[in-house]
């Protein structure tokens, strides 16, 4: 399978900036920190399910790129702006709603676009 980076940057962005968005509209609607994560969780789930539909072939593969490459993305941007106290606690953030997004998208987009038959 050949890796097209243009695509992985394109999917990673694009959850990056909607998550960016729906955590800053979550917080300027006064809503608590579980909301403001569940809506966060919520667009990388569909985010991922959205990437995951869009390359049927070498999904699991392509879904795994995305995920590293939004965590770096949102890595580099919390050590860039001072994001938390400590960078263990805020790796610790990152991961978990990047990994359960991406399984739980990846495993809809499964649901959605089947992967073509090979001859």
């Amino acid at each position: 399978m050949q890796i097209r980076w243009l695509t992985v940057l394109r999917d990673a962005l694009a959850i990056v900036i909607a998550s960016s968005v729906v955590r800053a509209a979550g917080v300027g609607a006064d809503l608590s920190d579980g909301a403001v994560g569940g809506l966060v969780l919520a667009v990388f789930t569909a985010g991922f399910c959205a990437s995951g539909c869009l390359s049927p072939d070498g999904r699991w593969a392509h879904l795994a790129l995305v995920a590293l490459a939004s965590w770096l993305i949102l890595l580099a941007n919390g050590v860039l702006t001072g994001g938390a106290d400590s960078p263990a606690v805020y790796v610790a953030l990152l991961v978990n709603p990047t990994l359960f997004g991406m399984l739980v998208g990846g495993a809809a987009s499964l649901a959605i676009v089947r992967r073509p038959k090979v001859p």
